[in-house]
Parts: C-alpha cells; sequence; structure tokens
C-alpha cells in the first residue's frame, strides 16, 4: 500500500488506537527494516537568487549537481531502509555586503524521513511516515553550517560580516574542523573559515543598535554613552575577548564560562579573497547531525537508529572527492 494512500487514510481517521510498537514488530512489521525510496527533488533557493544572470546560474548548478551526486554515491542513501530519503539541489547568493566576495553559494539538500507503524482499523500493521526526520546537507562557498542563524539587526549596522551564535569547535575529521559534533568545514587553504567576534566588536554593535533606537526613546541614548565609556575603559585584552550570548538576539553579551552561553562567530570574509574562479568550490562543508556522537545534538533526537544511519552515511560517503572539489 503506498505511503501517500497510507497518509490520506490517516487523516481520514482510518486508523484504529496506536497499539506497542513491540506488538506490531512482533506480527513482522518492524520499521527499521522497511525498505525506502531515494528522491532527487526540485531545485530550491538558498537567500537571494544567484547573482550574475544566467551564466553565474548555471555556473551554481552545475557545482550543486557535483555535490547532489556525492550523495547519490552512498549506499545508504541510495537504497535506504527504515526511511525515505529525499535530496535537492540548491544555489543562491548572500545579500551583499555578506557574501564573502562569492557571488553564489551551492548545495546539496537532504531530508531523511523515518517510517513508523501502526495498526489500521481492521488490526494491521501500516507502515506510515510518522518516525519522524532530520536534514543533512553539503553547502560550497557558503560560511554557515544551517540555514543562517544570526542575531536579529547587529549583523547590518557596521557594514562588517553577520554574527552568528551557537558555534563552537568541538573536534577535527580527516584534519578538518568540526563545529557543534555536526559540521565539518573543508577549505582549501589554512585560513580558518570561522573568526571569533570580539567583545569590543560585539558592544559597539549594541551602541550601534542602541542609537538607531535613540531618536524614539531619549533614555537609550544616555545607555548608549554609558556603554561607550565602558568600551573606552576595557583593557586591550577584554577587548579581544569572544563574545556570548545567553538568546539569540540578546542585545548585551553573557559571561561565556556559564554552560548556557553562546558563542559568537563570523565568516571569516578573507577567505575567499583572491582565490580565483567563483564557479569552483573555495569551501565545502558537510552538514549532519550526530556526525560526533559523543556530541549531544541540540537541535534533533538522535535514537540508536538515527545515530546508527549517520555512522553508514560518514563511513560512506566521498570525503576524498570533496576534499579534490576545493583543491586550488
Amino acid at each position: 500500500m503506498r505511503l501517500v494512500k497510507l497518509l490520506r487514510q490517516a487523516a481520514l481517521g482510518l486508523f484504529g488506537a496506536v497499539v506497542p510498537i513491540a506488538q506490531l514488530v512482533a506480527q513482522g512489521a518492524d520499521p527499521a527494516t522497511h525498505p525506502g525510496t531515494f528522491v532527487v527533488a526540485g531545485n530550491q533557493q538558498i537567500e537571494l537568487a544567484v547573482h550574475g544572470g544566467p551564466a553565474a546560474e548555471c555556473a551554481a548548478l552545475a557545482l550543486a549537481d557535483q555535490l547532489v551526486a556525492v550523495l547519490r554515491r552512498v549506499p545508504s542513501l541510495a537504497s535506504p531502509v527504515g526511511f525515505n530519503a529525499v535530496i535537492s539541489r540548491a544555489t543562491g547568493s548572500a545579500p551583499p555586503p555578506f557574501d564573502a566576495g562569492m557571488p553564489f553559494h551551492a548545495a546539496a539538500l537532504g531530508k531523511l524521513t523515518y517510517f513508523d507503524v501502526e495498526q489500521s482499523a481492521s488490526g494491521k500493521p501500516v507502515f506510515t511516515d510518522h518516525g519522524g526526520s532530520f536534514p543533512i546537507a553539503i553547502y560550497a562557498n557558503m560560511a554557515a553550517c544551517e540555514e543562517r542563524s544570526t542575531i536579529d539587526d547587529a549583523k547590518e549596522l557596521d557594514g562588517g560580516p553577520p554574527v552568528i551564535a551557537g558555534y563552537r569547535l568541538t573536534g577535527e575529521f580527516r584534519g578538518h574542523p568540526v563545529y557543534n559534533g555536526e559540521c565539518v568545514v573543508i577549505s582549501a587553504g589554512t585560513e580558518p573559515v570561522f573568526t571569533p567576534v570580539t567583545m569590543e566588536r560585539y558592544l559597539r554593535l549594541a551602541v550601534l543598535k542602541m542609537r538607531a533606537k535613540q531618536a524614539s526613546n531619549g533614555q537609550i541614548g544616555a545607555q548608549a554613552a554609558a556603554l561607550e565609556a565602558q568600551i573606552a575603559a576595557m583593557s586591550p585584552a577584554d577587548r579581544a575577548k569572544q563574545a556570548s550570548v545567553l538568546n539569540e538576539g540578546d542585545l548585551m553579551p553573557a559571561d561565556a564560562s556559564s554552560d548556557d552561553a553562546l558563542s559568537l562567530m563570523q565568516p571569516n570574509t578573507a577567505l575567499f579573497a583572491g582565490r580565483g574562479a567563483p564557479e569552483r568550490a573555495h569551501t565545502v562543508v558537510v552538514a549532519i547531525p550526530g556526525l560526533q556522537p559523543e556530541i549531544p545534538t541540540r537541535r534533533y533526537e538522535m535514537n540508536e537508529q538515527r545515530q546508527r544511519d549517520v555512522v553508514r552515511i560518514k563511513a560512506q560517503l566521498d570525503w576524498t572527492a570533496l576534499e579534490g572539489m576545493v583543491r586550488p
């Protein structure tokens, strides 16, 4: 019975009460062993449309096709078991001045949707895709580990690179840095893809934000002046410290030693300077939740089945091909 039909039945209330999954598995309906499908879906857009006209769009799509081809060669994705896999190619451009010198991005965006088993009105076990999902992605020429996570409006106020919350270095894989236990960043040179946002820059951004609201609230002007005086009194070492916040959008930084603090990073705009043709990959970012199983993921629940699938995908991914894409 097709999944689409099952979903329609569910919407019509034709499923009976859900029984313990162990009982249905005992009847031969194990969602973890149910064969899935692999589909390459339509194109998606990342941020703005590709700058540079049709030629740039064709080059971006060609780069995205290379990334999709890498995922297609992963046996666990091409012949999925326990889940359906959908992969889309994606292109786009960051809004100026945050494009880091690159006219476009390219990506292969994937989603793994897991099966569940429920009891139909007739008492028979039927499979649905109600078992949850999580994304996987490979980005080229994009200084981010996921869809951008930036601090409110602060990224626009000083003309500098966007402020990104919550990235922290958690290890290395094949000599490449890993962020948040799920994001491998591959680049050709030794320049880091992300650099810390200093306390001085973040406080100055806070001043700019206060000044922007000063016209509607006279007290904000006095607060901004006090903060400027605080910056002037800071030692060079304190100015250079990495800033952290407790919540995205917080105006003022937090104590970096707090377990809940989110460290602030920014894309290294110097990374792409003078690197030549934009139609090739200067950076490749592989983002898969649970890539480092010892690092808890904040965004997705990784049960035993999902973690096992991630281990397989990581082992089967053609890392050599991805590394070859960024070589000069």
